[in-house]
């Protein structure tokens, strides 16, 4: 026999058995696809199949067997409880209807929608001369409010809170504004009271010999100031005129409070006390200052608006007590209160759907998230429970890698979500699109794996 031809049979088994390890430490394959995952896959999804013959099928040794079936075992049992979470979560993720951004711009135009109804009301307002004043102030602080809802409306974009804290600002303002009116509108309905009208007469006409002493003062000054001052210089006028108005400042003091218009008699004392701090300036600073008799003439017209507003306001609450104009009035205030009624609930509902602490829904959501979580470790317990042997190991990394990834979306998912935005839950089924792509490369190289040894999932899967 020819050396070189014959066979050394007792080195035969090592020689095989060399090469099944070889062939297992080099099955270092990648699935492939056309489309690109959301994230890159992991890299120690090593596994890739080369179509065989049957009839270069290799020969498994019992260990590598088991390690198949375990691995196929353990692999079906897991895809069967994430498909099962996955079935639970869709059902749950569409049962409750969670908010995103079309319900965000459904719900700010029903705002608009809503408060254009309050608009409406005010603008049908039975009014007359009495209450025309506060009926037109009430709706130009409605049209305020439309406009700020509006801005709201079309401003607002995900995660921007801007929109509604310049809305809540300008509720500031808009409430001063319906606080003032609401006033004087209750001052003057109170005109209609007996009372109160004996009370406004008195003041009226006390206001008005006042008035006449006043209108002189500023005549003889006004004469004065027009020779030239040369009749009579400043350093005698001007403390003349300054004791003389002290008595009309003095009267002013002495008129009695009424009972209605309080606000008017506020308003007396503040142009009384104006122009006399003027007039005692400019005889204080008439030789240091050119400038000293304009500003006490300018601050003359200013006090000179204020007792024509006080003089309307007067003449607006004696005509209120005529027994023509209380039934109106009456009328009005029903219609007026329930105006007030309707925009306080407006205001009241949004407060308390912008308040998180009146937010069941996100709580119910936040609590049933954190259920998902606590099931999805038992999906990552089966993971890290396939086998490990090296023949199956880059399988089993992969599974692990592919649920890991799935936990971390779903953990972030938990903690970021929010009402009327769906980045989050956009992010998480991207996660989850990815993870589902690696199982099918685990569950495709395994296949290819089993076929190598021309082998089913039968074969080794019970």
């Amino acid at each position: 026999m020819n050396k070189r031809s014959s066979i050394n049979y007792r080195q035969f088994p090592k020689l095989v058995l060399m090469g099944f390890l070889a062939f297992s430490l080099s099955l270092t394959i990648s699935c492939r696809s056309k489309e690109s995952p959301p994230s890159s896959p992991n890299p120690r999804l090593a596994l890739t199949s080369t179509p065989t013959n049957s009839a270069d099928t290799d020969v498994l040794t019992e260990r590598q067997r088991l390690l198949l079936t375990e691995f196929g075992s353990g692999f079906t049992a897991l895809e069967r409880d994430w498909d099962s979470f996955h079935k639970s979560y869709s059902s749950w993720f569409l049962s409750r209807n969670i908010l995103t951004e079309p319900d965000m711009e459904k719900h700010l135009g029903e705002l608009v929608i809503h408060f254009q109804q309050i608009k409406y009301s005010i603008f049908a307002l039975p009014t007359n001369p009495l209450n025309k004043s506060v009926g037109d102030k009430l709706f130009e602080t409605a049209l305020t409010e439309e406009k700020a809802i509006r801005a709201m409306r079309d401003t607002w974009r995900p995660g921007d809170g801007k929109p509604f804290q310049n809305y809540e600002e300008n509720l500031i303002k808009i409430e001063e504004a319906r606080f003032d009116i609401k006033q004087r509108f209750d001052q003057i309905l109170s005109g209609t009271e007996p009372q109160n009208r004996e009370s406004l007469e008195k003041f009226y006409n006390g206001y008005r010999i006042i008035e006449g002493d006043w209108d002189k003062f500023h005549e003889d000054y006004d004469n004065w100031k027009a020779t030239g001052m040369k009749e009579e210089p400043p350093s005698k006028a001007l403390p003349a005129f300054v004791s003389r108005y002290q008595s009309i400042l003095k009267g002013i003091y002495g008129l009695q409070r009424p009972l209605i218009g309080q606000s008017i008699y506020d308003l007396l004392i503040d142009a009384g006390e104006r122009e006399e701090r003027a007039l005692s300036q400019l005889n204080k600073n008439y030789e240091s200052s050119k400038e000293a008799f304009n500003t006490y003439e300018a601050e003359r017209l200013t006090v000179e608006k204020l007792r024509n507003q006080l003089v309307e306001d007067m003449e607006e609450l004696r005509l209120a007590g005529l027994d023509i104009n209380a039934k109106s009035l009456k009328e009005f205030s029903t219609a007026f209160k329930d105006i007030n009624k309707k925009w306080y609930e407006f205001h009241s509902d949004y407060d308390s759907w912008r308040n998180p602490g009146n937010d069941t829904r996100r709580d119910a959501i936040s609590r049933e998230l954190n259920e998902y979580v606590n099931k999805f470790n038992s999906i990552v317990e089966l993971a890290h429970g396939l086998p490990q042997g090296s023949f199956v190991r880059p399988l089993s990394e992969t599974a692990i890698s592919a649920v890991e990834k799935e936990q971390q979306g779903l953990l972030q998912l938990q903690k970021s979500w929010k009402s009327y935005d769906s980045t989050a839950w956009h992010s998480f089924n991207q996660e989850q699109q990815a993870a589902n792509k690696m199982r099918r490369q685990i569950r495709g190289a395994f296949i290819d794996l089993l076929a190598k040894y021309n082998l089913s999932i039968k074969d080794v899967i019970q």
